[in-house]
């Protein structure tokens, strides 16, 4: 056994085994002693093989104070009361070793009763009695205490020595009672009471004693063990912190190296995402070159060729500017959400052509963030035949040269397989929604005698074609159509008042003309009135 454990069987340890050997023993002399004394019938009254407790004990004193209950100033009445008070001091030893063998107890408290039951009616002796056995009840307070605290092997074994010296009391104190009334009061003269019974009450006090210097150093040897047990953890503690700070450092360390790690690799991928991103872009620049030179595209004339045929016209034809009458009306529209048309209605002979320009120049300085397409007249285009496949397809054209995306990403990006497969207008519609893909809005504007001259001057079937221009594409797309192009009764009858907008529009030099030509009328009629004064 280590030091520790030597400390530990000081507070800790349980064990009944020497304890046992002490109680049998005492035990055994007890009966041997009361046989020697007493008959088989009494020798029942003490307890041997009875179950008598404390209870029964107390019940005894009970009766013997209320017999002395009319001589409450008597000393016999005064040590019953006393002994009663403490009487309960005796359990912790009597009673600790009931579990083991029940009649180590009951011997003891048989041999109680049997006493004061016997001495009741003698004064002297009830007196002396109690006080012998209230002096010895003096000594165990403490004993309860300690067992709970510390129920160890030495613990038990001082409280078996207890109980020894405590039976060996009672069998001396039988002894006394049996020797009849002239030898106590011979041995009174003799030998006091104080002097006889000393030796035994100095036995219970030292093992009372042993009790208590037990108790003090069981709690000297918890203190120690707790003071190792601090040390120990103070040292496991250091250990561990030196662990965690070799973890600590070797985190940091793989750390660094991992975030050094994934620094490279994003910069790898970042490199990666620059070359894929370059090839992409370079792959759609090819993929968009084959397809500006497909036969059946190269027919069609570029956006910006459009563009500058009808600004050329517009140079030639007038020095005026398309004006806006209600711009209220023009502002609520580019507001509204999702998809719209907007039909400008133009007052003189070129103004449809004049408004398109005009709205084409404010969307390109005022809405870089979408996309703007348009269909306008071209050369030569009255001397061709233009089809509604024919817009469509310029303005697939020019969709695929603003959003080049659409040719490598999109769940079916397009290719030049499917624009030589197009063949129908739905082929083509199909074509510019997925040639719109990741556009948040559009800008369709459609010049509205190119329209007609596709549609043959059915202008019902010119606004079918825009119709469905908006509900092919997935895109918010805003298109512009002058009102001379498009079938204004199917308009107001068959679509939704708040889908469509009309605005009306003027020539800004016949507008300042008209206004001259008012202006001179009216400063007429004033000089013609002050002329009449």
């Amino acid at each position: 056994m280590d030091d520790r454990s030597r400390i530990r069987a000081w507070y800790s340890q349980t064990s009944y085994k020497h304890a046992d050997d002490v109680l049998k023993e005492a035990y055994e002399k007890a009966k041997v002693s009361l046989s020697e004394t007493f008959s088989t019938d009494e020798i029942a009254s003490f307890g041997i093989g009875q179950d008598i407790s404390l209870d029964d004990v107390k019940k005894t004193l009970e009766e013997s104070k209320r017999k002395y209950e009319s001589k409450k100033t008597s000393k016999v009445h005064k040590w019953l009361c006393v002994l009663s008070n403490k009487i309960m001091y005796y359990a912790p030893v009597v009673d600790v070793f009931a579990q083991v063998q029940p009649e180590y107890s009951s011997v003891i408290w048989g041999t109680m009763k049997f006493l004061m039951m016997s001495v009741m009616n003698h004064d002297e002796m009830t007196r002396r009695l109690s006080k012998a056995f209230a002096s010895i009840a003096d000594l165990l307070p403490k004993t309860e205490l300690s067992l709970l605290l510390y129920p160890t092997e030495r613990m038990v074994e001082a409280i078996a020595q207890l109980y020894s010296s405590m039976m060996a009391f009672m069998m001396h104190a039988v002894k006394w009672y049996k020797q009849g009334r002239i030898a106590h009061t011979w041995s009174s003269i003799a030998k006091p009471w104080a002097l006889e019974f000393k030796d035994h009450a100095d036995a219970i006090g030292d093992n009372a004693r042993r009790v208590d210097e037990l108790t003090s150093a069981a709690v000297k040897a918890e203190m120690r063990e707790t003071r190792m047990q601090i040390l120990e953890t103070r040292e496991q503690l250091t250990a561990s912190q030196q662990q965690i700070q070799q973890v600590s450092d070797f985190i940091k360390t793989e750390f660094k190296q991992l975030l050094e790690l994934a620094l490279a690799n994003q910069s790898v991928q970042n490199q990666l995402r620059i070359d894929v991103s370059s090839s992409a872009q370079m792959i759609s620049n090819v993929q968009l070159g084959q397809i500006l030179t497909l036969p059946f595209l190269t027919a069609l004339p570029a956006p910006g060729e459009s563009l500058s045929h009808c600004q050329s016209l517009r140079v030639h034809a007038s020095k005026g500017r398309p004006v806006m009458r209600e711009q209220g009306k023009l502002q609520h529209w580019a507001a509204m959400p999702g998809s719209s048309f907007l039909f400008p209605r133009c007052e003189y002979r070129q103004g449809s052509r004049d408004v398109l320009l005009e709205l084409i120049e404010v969307f390109k300085n005022e809405n870089s963030a979408c996309a703007l397409l348009w269909a306008l007249r071209f050369p030569g285009c009255w001397d061709k035949t233009v089809t509604p496949t024919d817009i469509l397809r310029m303005l697939v054209l020019q969709a695929l040269q603003i959003n080049p995306d659409s040719l490598q990403k999109g769940v079916n990006p397009i290719t030049i397989p499917h624009l030589r497969d197009a063949a129908s207008e739905q082929d083509w519609l199909a074509l510019l929604d997925r040639a719109l893909v990741g556009v948040r809005r559009v800008y369709l504007v459609l010049d509205p005698d190119l329209l007609n001259h596709a549609t043959s001057q059915n202008r019902y079937q010119a606004t079918k074609l825009v119709e469905l221009m908006s509900r092919s594409i997935r895109t918010e797309v805003r298109i512009i159509v002058p009102s001379a192009g498009i079938d204004l009764e199917y308009v107001r009858t068959n679509w939704n008042g708040d889908d469509w907008m009309q605005v009306r529009v003027e020539d800004s030099a016949q507008r300042e003309r008209a206004l001259r030509s008012t202006r001179r009328a009216r400063q007429s009629r004033q000089n013609q009135r002050r002329g009449r004064r």
